[in-house]
Formats: structure tokens, C-alpha cells, sequence
């Protein structure tokens, strides 16, 4: 059983609707979940990946988390432990950030321990959202689809404004952005190698 619903209102209706869409886009996202607890970490794996169809891999430290960032391809979910031995959930969260912005992976916090101000200072380092590990797994699950679906929703948005709806190719926004953001990348490099600047420009047909 993936959820059950009240059949009392027609947005219980829609909710179906919504849920069978995540469910069936889960197949293709991996999720990681990090926790040095081993029986935490396989709760929140099982969660995850039996009906709700993610592709679960699981890390107990810091090290491990980050080489695993290179080998997963469609990873756009992190639960992340917030106290663990050898460095805590902030470290990892700004390795994470570094690499990933908000728009393009959910990190969720995860604590059984962490009070008010942990909360809101795990969430203005970057993460999307926090739970306490004492939530059910009904709240748990919906706070975890809910995240991945805006991530879809912005997806969504930024393919639209980056390509033609009727070829699907990239429009001329996104091609003079690429040039731009080449330049820039070139430009940076220049300066820590301490050459001279060079720039590029691209004239409009």
C-alpha cells in the first residue's frame, strides 16, 4: 500500500491523481540516505523504496556520502542525519551545496534530538526541509514527495524558458546564455592564472 485517503472531498481526488504522477516519476531518481545508525538508516530506506519506488543507496559517514555523489546518476534526493560521529550534518549539507543548488537536489534534514535553532539553522544552510526522526511515516512521505514535486515544477519552468515549445529545441535565450556563461568560466580561469582577460562576444542574427 503506498497511502490511503479520505473520500470526503474532491481534493482527496486529486490528490490520487498527483500521487500515481510521483510514484511513477519515482522510478527514475535516486535517493541517498545518510545515517550512522544502521537501524535508522534501513527504516528510512525502507520508506522510501518499496512504495514509493525511489532508488535507494544508503551511506553511514560523511566520505562515504560525497564519493557516491560522482556514481549516481539521477540523484536528486538527500536525507541527511544530522548528528553523526567525525562531523555533523552541517558539513556534509555545505559539501552538498556546493556541488548541487536547492533547485536541482532536495536535501531533507533528519534528527531525534535537534531542538529549535538546529532547525532553522539547518534549513538556512541550504537544506530544503527538516524533520524529526519521531514523525510517522505518513507526514514523512508526503514531505518528501511534496519536495520532489517542486523540484519538477522548476525543472519544468526552466525547460520551458529555455526551449521552443513547438521544436523542443534550445531557444536563443538559452544558446546566448551557454556563451555567456562560457566566457564567464574563461574569464575566471584567466584571472587565477593570472593571464590576461579575454573575452567573447556573440552577435545577434
Amino acid at each position: 500500500m503506498v497511502d490511503y485517503i479520505l473520500k470526503d472531498n474532491a481534493s482527496s481526488l486529486a490528490y490520487v491523481g498527483t500521487l500515481v504522477q510521483r510514484v511513477y516519476a519515482n522510478r527514475n531518481i535516486d535517493a541517498l540516505v545518510v545515517d550512522d545508525c544502521r537501524v535508522d538508516l534501513e527504516i528510512v530506506a525502507r520508506r522510501l523504496r518499496p512504495n514509493h519506488q525511489l532508488n535507494v543507496h544508503t551511506a553511514s559517514d560523511h566520505g562515504t556520502a560525497l564519493a557516491m555523489l560522482d556514481t549516481i546518476p539521477n540523484l536528486r534526493l538527500v536525507v541527511l542525519d544530522y548528528l553523526m560521529p567525525r562531523t555533523d550534518g552541517f558539513e556534509l549539507l555545505r559539501s552538498l551545496r556546493a556541488r548541487h543548488g536547492m533547485h536541482e537536489m532536495a536535501v531533507i534534514g533528519l534528527s531525534g534530538q535537534a531542538g529549535p535553532e538546529i532547525i532553522a539553522r539547518f534549513l538556512k544552510s541550504g537544506a530544503n526541509d527538516f524533520l524529526p526522526k519521531s514523525c510517522t511515516p505518513e507526514e514523512f512521505m508526503l514531505r518528501i514527495s511534496q519536495n520532489l514535486d517542486t523540484l519538477d515544477r522548476i525543472q519544468a519552468l526552466a525547460d520551458m524558458a529555455h526551449r521552443d515549445a513547438l521544436t523542443g529545441l534550445s531557444n536563443r535565450r538559452h544558446l546566448f546564455s551557454g556563451v555567456a556563461g562560457s566566457s564567464t568560466r574563461r574569464a575566471t580561469r584567466a584571472r587565477a592564472q593570472g593571464s590576461p582577460r579575454s573575452t567573447s562576444t556573440a552577435s545577434r542574427a
